[in-house]
């Protein structure tokens, strides 16, 4: 038993969206679809002050975008609740974001995000087949 649900509010760019999170002291998971990083600043700001005046602590005010490590869990979460998958597809269109970055995260998903998929898959793999037959 846990004295508190691990519970994350999604949002996507309403300065409304933000402040409720805020107001309600859970964590914000920030949807970024599309622009830059910087301009969701003031959005971050604002959900902190609303947990601040709402009486959280800063600590209670977390922020996330989700990384390589939840990349590489969605994918063997939806991998197991599929039964399996052959292929992942990513939407990477983004007009605004400047191309350096672009080349960035596509090089990500190459050198951390796949090849740990694949490793993880492969031993996946050989636990199955390494199980007595019934």
């Amino acid at each position: 038993m846990q004295a508190r649900l691990p519970v994350w509010v999604g949002v996507g760019g309403t300065p409304e969206s933000f402040a409720r999170a805020g107001v309600l002291g859970l964590p914000l998971m920030v949807a970024i679809i599309g622009g830059t990083f910087e301009r969701f600043r003031p959005l971050v700001d604002l959900y902190r002050e609303a947990g601040r005046r709402a009486g959280h602590a800063p600590e209670d005010l977390r922020v996330g975008i989700g990384g390589p490590d939840s990349v590489v869990a969605k994918a063997h979460h939806v991998d197991q609740v599929l039964g399996g998958i052959d292929r992942l597809t990513f939407q990477m269109t983004n007009v605004l974001l400047p191309h350096a970055a672009m080349l960035h995260s596509i090089d990500r998903l190459a050198t951390d995000v796949a090849p740990r998929i694949r490793t993880d898959a492969a031993a996946a793999r050989e636990n199955v087949s390494a199980r007595p037959s019934p």
